[in-house]
């Protein structure tokens, strides 16, 4: 901003370049560099000159220039500024789920936090979780200011935490599972209504986390300069894991006494009190009692003595507090270190409870939806499609079936979320998504979304999905319904794949072409003769494909200079080398893929991959982050394992062979 303009100038001249926008005040406080009070100042000075006009929104005030003094100047989308958005996740969620993180960025953050995040996209093709950068710093220094002057509030973040956790799972547990059919609409609605309210009350905890997680690792990195005593300081010190212990606790028994009833009945009781660790989204299957079977296998594959390994971890964990002590008395730690140590390592124990707490709320509210499902005439999909708040008025009498079954309909064709300056939009359709991505210019500039590849129509049709590129047969199994496949030039052996796929592309063919052919019977949109698709598109780039107008474009991309195909780099969180077969798992639908010495490749790691990482040699995670279970279960398992590769799964496949050292923190491929 051209700072020869006083505040009021400066908001004028934003306002007047943007006529029809509204502003939030945050908004005007960032883009005017100013300090807060001379904007909200100059804001009410403005309005009161009647220059500009407020509008009430959720209890938040936006700003808009009226008319008559705007500048005139063109306010072609494209000549809007580019706001930096980053992608903070990939991580399959469900309709409502992203719907309340709106909200709770937008009203409950300020009360807790004193500052809102009035931006967020997210899209249910690729699940890509997005903010703009410069409010996630605004939240992170907004936060920080706090805990530079209160620790205290950390204590307090985390029992708050804890207890609107605590208030939900009870709720959750006092639910009247068998009693669902015996009650009207009217009561129905109100357990429906209840258990929003505990639900959205975690969610504020979800979004800051982050934010105070980097500032203790921050602060902490500032004091401790010895690379090997800061590794102690921020890695888990706590290694204990429920599940894991119960599980080996199973395991010592069959040790003793085989795979008798006793067995069956101890498996049982496991399972009732674990299965929902995998449901983190209510389109997951619940995890089943053969998967913990093939668990308590594992362990006894891995540990010739499972009752001496959970001893050992329970000793491991006081041996790591005892350490900690020492070395804090050794380097004559502060007062101030000392705490800044300790909540950092609640912070990580606090991710894994809450995380657990949500898989659990979302499995005990299954029969509840199933049965409300049934009542509002939608099929399971629909009902994943829509809000809570929206199934609510459905039994209400609020809002017609016929509507919902409608807006779920559209939704399941294509669907995001938008929040814009606090304003939350439900985008539907793959058309509508499209001009999100490119109004608001989410992830740009890009080389590979300013590239429209163009080809020859082989069967005509327009989609949207995530590409999957197939250079070998053996690559088949990553392609998902509704993928696009990518490759060469299609074979035979491609056509199991090719019936679930949402689109081809190809860079070689002729209409006769063996893709040509199929795609025509099945009726799958293709574009064959691009020449470079395989090139120039990465596996799980979000594209849109327009076989009738004969291209191929990126909307999301994971292209990224962060990496080469010979050697990916990441952050080491277990130090060791392993050679090994890779096998990419994206969910526990993957789990049954991954044989004992496997290299494990994924995106994040969560509680119900601790099954299959008993069998694992080495694990490379996308997602950077030392509070994650990726760490934790790295550590307690002793697996050599990186973080932080972003594309790792992109660049990989299933059955190459790589050496992980993950001492040096890279991959390296043949």
């Amino acid at each position: 901003m051209n700072n020869l303009l006083n505040t009021p100038q400066q908001i004028i001249q934003i306002l007047s370049n943007h006529p029809d926008e509204e502003f939030y005040i945050n908004e005007l406080i960032r883009l005017t560099g100013e300090y807060p009070n001379s904007v909200q100042k100059a804001v009410k000075g403005l309005e009161k000159k009647g220059f500009i006009y407020s509008h009430k929104n959720s209890n938040r005030l936006y700003y808009k220039i009226r008319p008559q003094f705007s500048f005139g100047i063109d306010t072609d989308f494209h000549k809007l500024p580019t706001y930096d958005w980053v992608k903070l996740l990939n991580r399959q969620t469900f309709y409502a789920f992203n719907y309340i993180v709106c909200k709770s960025n937008r009203d409950s953050l300020p009360h807790k936090y004193n500052i809102s995040v009035p931006s967020f996209w997210c899209n249910g093709v690729t699940y890509g979780i997005y903010y703009i950068k410069e409010e996630l710093e605004l939240l992170g220094k907004s936060i920080a200011n706090i805990l530079e002057n209160n620790l205290e509030f950390a204590k307090n973040d985390i029992a708050g935490c804890k207890q609107v956790c605590d208030d939900l799972i009870n709720f959750c547990h006092n639910m009247p599972a068998n009693s669902y059919t015996k009650f009207s609409d009217k009561k129905l609605a109100d357990i429906l209504s209840q258990f929003i309210k505990y639900y959205e009350s975690v969610f504020p905890y979800m979004t800051t986390p982050h934010a105070i997680e980097r500032f203790f690792e921050n602060k902490i990195r500032e004091q401790i300069k010895d690379v090997n005593i800061l590794e102690k300081f921020i890695s888990p010190i706590s290694l204990f894991d429920q599940e894991r212990d119960s599980a080996l606790k199973i395991a010592s028994y069959v040790k003793t006494h085989g795979y008798n009833k006793n067995f069956e009945k101890k498996l049982a009781k496991h399972w009732g009190n674990f299965c929902w660790l995998s449901v983190w989204s209510l389109d997951i299957e619940p995890l089943s009692k053969t998967y913990f079977k093939q668990e308590i296998i594992n362990i006894l594959a891995k540990h010739k003595d499972p009752q001496k390994e959970r001893s050992l971890i329970a000793k491991t964990d006081k041996n790591r507090s005892k350490e900690m002590l020492v070395l804090l008395s050794a380097i004559q730690a502060s007062n101030l270190l000392t705490q800044q140590i300790k909540l950092l390592q609640e912070y990580v124990m606090l991710r894994t409870y809450r995380k657990n707490i949500l898989c659990q709320a979302h499995y005990y509210v299954l029969p509840m939806l199933k049965e409300i499902s049934m009542r509002l005439g939608l099929s399971w999909r629909q009902t994943i499609h829509l809000s809570f708040d929206e199934l609510y008025q459905g039994l209400l009498k609020l809002t017609k079936e016929e509507i919902l079954q409608k807006k779920a309909d559209q939704r399941i064709k294509g669907w995001g979320i938008l929040m814009w300056k606090g304003k939350i939009s439900s985008i539907t359709g793959s058309a509508e998504i499209v001009k999100v991505i490119e109004r608001y210019r989410i992830n740009q500039p890009s080389t590979a979304y300013k590239t429209r590849i163009k080809g020859r129509t082989a069967c005509k049709g327009k989609v949207i999905g995530t590409v999957k590129i197939i250079n070998d047969i053996p690559q088949l199994d990553k392609v998902k319904k509704g993928d696009i496949l990518v490759t060469k030039m299609t074979t035979p052996d491609y056509v199991m794949v090719m019936n679930r796929c949402g689109g081809i592309v190809t860079d070689e063919g002729g209409i006769t072409c063996h893709a040509a052919i199929v795609s025509r019977e099945f009726g799958i949109p293709c574009l064959i003769a691009t020449h470079k698709a395989t090139q120039l598109l990465n596996d799980y780039d979000l594209v849109e494909l327009d076989a009738t107008k004969g291209f191929v474009r990126v909307l999301e991309t994971v292209e990224d200079d962060f990496y080469d195909n010979k050697n990916i780099k990441g952050i080491c969180a277990y130090k060791g080398e392993a050679k090994g077969r890779v096998v990419i798992v994206l969910d526990s639908s993957d789990f049954g893929k991954v044989k004992m010495g496997d290299i494990l490749i994924t995106s994040q790691v969560t509680p119900e991959f601790l099954s299959c990482l008993y069998r694992v040699s080495g694990l490379v995670v996308d997602e950077q982050a030392i509070t994650s279970h990726a760490v934790l279960y790295a550590h307690a398992l002793k697996i050599p394992t990186i973080i932080g590769t972003k594309y790792a799964k992109t660049t990989l496949y299933d059955g190459q062979m790589i050496e992980l050292d993950a001492t040096k923190g890279q991959v390296i491929t043949s």
